[in-house]
């Protein structure tokens, strides 16, 4: 219900990423998008099981790296705020 309804709030917007966190009620997902041709680092560790992904990212020490037009939603890790 997270991704119709409920609060949003930017957690990054940039010429390459725009993270976005959900929440209704006790449901809260983060929405992250690589908005280019090419590689984009994200400032949100993406570990755990994402609901879904597209094209894929890989977690590093200062937070994910997010392949050319990635997708990935799922729910909000232990750290709510950004690396």
């Amino acid at each position: 219900a997270a991704l119709r309804w409920g609060d949003v709030q930017v957690l990054q917007a940039d010429e390459q990423v725009l993270a976005l966190r959900r929440q209704h009620g006790a449901e809260e997902l983060w929405c992250v998008f690589n908005l280019s041709p090419t590689p984009a680092r994200c400032s949100l560790r993406l570990s755990g099981q994402a609901a879904m992904t597209w094209q894929g990212s890989e977690e590093s020490e200062d937070g994910s790296l997010l392949q050319p037009w990635a997708v990935w939603i799922g729910p909000v890790s232990t750290s709510p705020t950004p690396s």
